[in-house]
């Protein structure tokens, strides 16, 4: 995640901007952050480790009905089905059958409950983020991509007047590449720059 967030940085979503998020959800959720062009890493590199901080006490020790219980969604991520209804659900938005407001209402007879819960997470881990890290744009990656501008105007919904500064959101660009490409950009700085000025590396 570390390596993603670095690759949008440098050639994706998060390009020219000072503090960038990437931002995975499903399998698990977990964050790689840069932030005035360094990779911040925490103390023992465990910054980003979204699937342990996700403890809201409402939340604790209580499964989602649809979902599965919060370990299994930790450590094992979000179910495919729940994947593939999310697509359904914004290929049925983006051809204008499925309105935001049914959606932000959770109207169970027009969005499936395991979507409702699958966005719930995502803003969860989202608010989490724009919360403590106030960061400039937060690029989204992983199963949750599959949700294109559903999940983000849903996002945005929800983050306006609850989140300070809300962040910009924007789904990841890279794909897959977003790993190598910030591998590479790693030894690009750490071969071009001062070492104590380059990017810290990550795991």
């Amino acid at each position: 995640r570390n390596l993603a967030a670095v690759g949008e940085w440098g050639f994706g979503a998060g390009r020219g901007a000072d503090r960038v998020v990437s931002l995975s959800i499903g399998p698990g959720a977990g964050a790689g952050v840069v932030i005035d062009g360094r990779l911040y890493g925490g103390h023992l590199h465990a910054a980003g480790e979204l699937g342990w901080y996700l403890d809201d006490p409402l939340l604790t020790g209580r499964p989602f009905e649809h979902l599965g219980d919060k370990q299994s969604l930790r450590f094992f991520g979000i179910p495919e089905q729940a994947t593939k209804m999310l697509e359904e659900a914004n290929m049925q938005y983006a051809a204008g059958k499925l309105a935001l407001a049914a959606v932000t209402d959770r109207q169970a007879d027009i969005i499936a409950p395991v979507v409702t819960e699958l966005l719930d997470y995502a803003t969860m881990a989202v608010g989490s983020v724009a919360a403590f890290m106030n960061p400039e744009i937060i690029v989204l990656a992983g199963r949750v991509v599959g949700g294109g501008d559903l999940v983000l105007d849903v996002l945005r919904h929800r983050l306006a007047g609850n989140v300070y500064d809300p962040p910009g959101l924007m789904m990841g660009a890279l794909g897959h590449r977003d790993v190598v490409l910030g591998a590479v950009r790693l030894v690009l700085d750490a071969t071009t720059l001062n070492p104590a000025d380059s990017l810290v590396m990550a795991d």
